[in-house]
C-alpha cells in the first residue's frame, strides 16, 4: 500500500494555513521538515495536520461559497 505524499505548499493551500504554523505544528509533534514549499508532507503527517486545522478547512469552504456584489 502506498502512501499518498502531498507538497508543504500544496497542503498549506488545502487546510488554509501558512506553511510556518505547518512547520511549527509539526516540530511540536516531532516531526523535522525543511521550510522549502516543494517539501514533501507523509500522509500520517497530513492526517495530524487535517485534525488540528479543521476549523481553518472549513472557514475556506464557507468563503469559497460566498459571492460579494451583484452578478448581472
Amino acid at each position: 500500500m502506498s502512501e499518498k505524499v502531498m507538497r508543504l505548499s500544496q497542503v498549506a493551500r488545502k487546510l488554509n494555513v501558512g506553511r510556518n504554523t505547518i512547520i511549527e505544528h509539526l516540530a511540536k509533534k516531532g516531526f523535522e521538515i525543511d521550510s522549502s514549499p516543494n517539501t514533501k508532507i507523509s500522509g500520517e503527517q497530513f492526517e495530524l495536520l487535517a485534525k488540528e486545522f479543521a476549523e481553518s478547512i472549513l472557514e475556506k469552504e464557507e468563503a469559497e461559497g460566498l459571492t460579494i456584489g451583484s452578478r448581472h
